[in-house]
């Protein structure tokens, strides 16, 4: 569980989020819970949570893409040094 919500240092996302679009409830905050008036009743069309998790996901793997772009000059450059 510690892995899945860790930020990855190469993607700059978490695991969890770059599979399931979200992150993960750790234990204490689903003991916690969310603050009064924090969550809305209304529940989503089922077409709609679909297409709004699709553009997340893209989304989430535009930015990682970008970080590893970034990522992969840095580490050549500092290898290169050596």
């Amino acid at each position: 569980m510690a892995y899945l919500s860790s930020i990855n240092t190469s993607t700059g996302q978490s695991p969890n989020k770059m599979v399931f679009g979200r992150e993960i409830t750790l234990p204490l905050q689903a003991c916690i819970g969310l603050p009064p008036g924090s969550g809305t009743n209304e529940k989503p069309f089922p077409d709609d949570y679909v297409s709004d998790l699709r553009a997340n996901l893209e989304h989430i793997h535009d930015v990682a893409r970008k970080v590893l772009a970034k990522k992969v000059v840095y580490r050549k450059r500092h290898y290169d040094l050596l």
